[in-house]
């Protein structure tokens, strides 16, 4: 039943006659058998980001269509919440790619001899390491910078 709510994008409701209805619908029941079902997608726009589903398993018509308007706006209010969890996630690591990308570019267009790092060990005092001291030590023509 959830990938015909899926692939159709339409809601499901099964008053009674549980098994009769399956069979119409070419749909093979799995587990324990449910006497009502009601099941709605959960989509932004055309999209189907998921479903939602409430069934009993000892009563028939248990839920009706007041339950199927209810459960479609509880649906489409969670997959609304989890698009824009999606979008917000999304912009964060956008942000930091630009963030990262902007510090990489300052970096890059700063002479090495301008470019430093405070390093302090512990027990000694703060020292100032410039880029330019990292790289010849390194010996390698290779910038090493560590930022913790």
């Amino acid at each position: 039943m959830t990938e015909q709510i899926i692939r159709s994008k339409t809601p499901l409701l099964i008053t009674e006659n549980m098994q009769e209805d399956l069979a119409k619908r070419g749909i093979a029941a799995v587990g324990t058998p449910a006497r009502c079902y009601l099941g709605v997608p959960m989509m932004v726009g055309d999209e189907v980001l998921g479903m939602i589903a409430v069934q009993d398993y000892t009563k028939e018509n248990v839920f009706q269509a007041s339950h199927l308007s209810l459960l479609s706006t509880i649906a489409s209010q969670a997959a609304t919440a989890l698009e824009n969890a999606r979008l917000f996630a999304a912009i964060q690591l956008q942000t930091t790619h630009l963030q990262i990308a902007a510090e990489i570019a300052r970096w890059q267009a700063c002479p090495d001899e301008e470019i430093a790092l405070r390093v302090r060990m512990p027990g000694q005092e703060a020292a100032v390491l410039s880029i330019w001291q990292v790289e010849m030590t390194a010996g390698r023509g290779e910038k090493r910078a560590m930022v913790v």
